[in-house]
């Protein structure tokens, strides 16, 4: 009978048995973690050296994607606007808004302008509260934005 029961369930006791030494390698196993303090002294020197400080002067000029523009040189990064991306962010910058007491300032007639010309972002301005967002940024009332739009990036 032994010897049947082994030969019919050998798969399913081996698979229980490699799952147990596997949860107790896993239990048991110490953490790797390593403090600042606990290195070497006289492997630091060398570690130090290892990482560069300063970049090397002769880096290639590095070109942001075309499909990414950066936010304009002047003004705000309208992009922590939630909902307000790069390519929104580089339309608002083509109509003239940089900043973000210019959407703030914006009463209803002016918004409905300004979102006709977004194109395939009409619309998100009223959905995502711009506007409003806008108006918190620009008082710098970062604990109220983050209490309504959750926190920034």
């Amino acid at each position: 009978m032994t010897n049947e029961f082994l030969a019919t369930y050998w798969p399913i006791i081996l698979g229980g048995l490699i799952a147990l030494v596997a949860l107790v390698l896993l239990l048991t196993r110490r953490s790797q973690h390593v403090e600042i303090g606990q290195i070497d002294p006289v492997i630091a020197p060398t570690l130090a050296r290892q990482v560069p400080i300063d970049p090397p002067a002769t880096l290639p000029e590095v070109r942001l994607a075309e499909t990414s523009p950066a936010p304009p040189t002047s003004g705000d990064d309208l992009r922590r606007i939630k909902g307000l991306g790069p390519k929104v962010a580089a339309r608002l910058s083509e109509l003239g808004v940089v900043r973000f007491d210019q959407l703030a300032a914006l009463d209803a007639d002016a918004q409905a302008a300004l979102d006709a010309q977004l194109g395939t972002f009409a619309g998100r301005m009223a959905r995502d509260r711009w506007v409003e967002q806008a108006g918190l940024l620009a008082r710098d009332d970062i604990t109220a934005f983050e209490a309504q739009f959750g926190k920034l990036g």
